[in-house]
């Protein structure tokens, strides 16, 4: 892959470990909504983060990034500062949307998030039907939520489902895990195809349950963060 560099615009932290990552990148850069780059970090040290961006978004390019303590990819991207460089390879990936005529459903917890924000985006338009599942602990970790509820509001074909695992008292919405609404949604479009990205376990976990219900291996796309 080839390698770039790109510069940092902006650092905006939405959660105390989760980092909404900006960069400034040259005209020529091309990518396919779903798909990641490659920061290199240290010498054959590299951390793959999927693009949250859009295309008409470029020169600038967003990541969804969790940083975990002591980490390496983490402890770079911490330390870094605006205005600085990271050399990054690709794009790359097969992570892709490309048939919008059936059913779809996109199954995230966490920072799996992230290239289902340029997926939707691109894709909803012309989707057929689409829904969107996220799971998360606490209601301030419900990354972009409002552009979720737009896209719910202006696009009739697309459903966004929240849903809270902690014991947030303040929410009135969804409770429990990912897992608990996929039976509903297997029932209700039988012939979806699914896209999983989370944590190992949660995707492992949501394969096997798809599965179990009855839905073919090949219906389903999965990224493990």
């Amino acid at each position: 892959m080839e390698e770039r560099t790109g510069k940092i615009l902006e650092k905006n932290f939405l959660t105390p470990n989760i980092l909404e990552l900006v960069l400034e990148v040259k005209e020529d850069f091309n990518f396919v909504p779903g798909q990641f780059v490659q920061f290199i970090v240290g010498e054959k040290v590299m951390r793959s983060y999927s693009i949250t961006s859009l295309l008409k978004d470029l020169p600038a390019l967003k990541f969804l990034i969790h940083l975990e303590d002591g980490g390496v990819g983490s402890e770079f991207i911490r330390t870094k500062q605006i205005g600085e460089n990271i050399l990054f390879r690709g794009p790359a990936g097969i992570f892709i949307w490309k048939d919008k005529i059936k059913p779809t459903v996109f199954v995230a917890t966490g920072v799996g998030l992230a290239p289902f924000c340029s997926m939707i985006a691109d894709g909803v338009s012309e989707a057929e039907k689409c829904v969107l599942l996220f799971g998360t602990r606490e209601p301030h970790a419900l990354f972009y939520k409002k552009q979720f509820e737009d896209f719910e509001t202006n696009h009739h074909n697309f459903s966004y489902i929240p849903t809270l695992s902690g014991e947030a008292l303040e929410w009135k919405g969804n409770r429990g895990r990912v897992t608990d609404y996929l039976p509903d949604l297997v029932k209700g479009l039988p012939d979806a195809q699914y896209f999983l990205c989370g944590n190992q376990k949660v995707v492992v976990d949501c394969r096997k349950l798809l599965m179990d219900l009855g839905v073919e291996n090949r219906a389903i796309k999965i990224e493990i963060f």
